[in-house]
């Protein structure tokens, strides 16, 4: 089942993280979270998130539907950084244009590939 190996995954990756730990001795002289603040808390969250939403995406969708969800990713990501009002990134039509390319390129091919097979 999925959950189990999300389980798995997730206890070799504490494990891993645990042993790197111990031979850095400062982490554990200081405090686990000494350098941290709310932008490192939130950085985690957000990727132990990701991550976990992926493990299980890997497990039940096609590579199609993933890498579809991937260029969302990216065109959401743009998008956040671009209209974010303390980015100092300003909004480039050719860089957008590249992006839903990409994105509009997978979605062609899954949609064509049911047809290729029939042919």
């Amino acid at each position: 089942p999925i959950y189990m190996q999300l389980v798995r995954f997730k206890v070799a990756w504490v494990i891993t993280l645990l042993g790197i730990s111990l031979f850095h001795g400062r982490a554990w002289q200081q405090g686990m979270f000494h350098d941290w603040n709310h932008y490192t808390a939130l950085a985690a969250v957000s990727f132990i998130l990701k991550s976990s939403c992926t493990m299980y995406l890997l497990a039940i969708l096609d590579s199609m539907l993933k890498n579809i969800g991937e260029a969302c990713t990216v065109l959401v990501t743009y998008f956040i950084v671009v209209f974010n009002p303390r980015s100092q990134d300003a909004y480039e039509n050719e860089t957008f244009i590249a992006l839903l390319i990409v994105f509009l390129a997978v979605v062609a091919y899954l949609g064509t590939k049911d047809v290729v097979k029939k042919a």
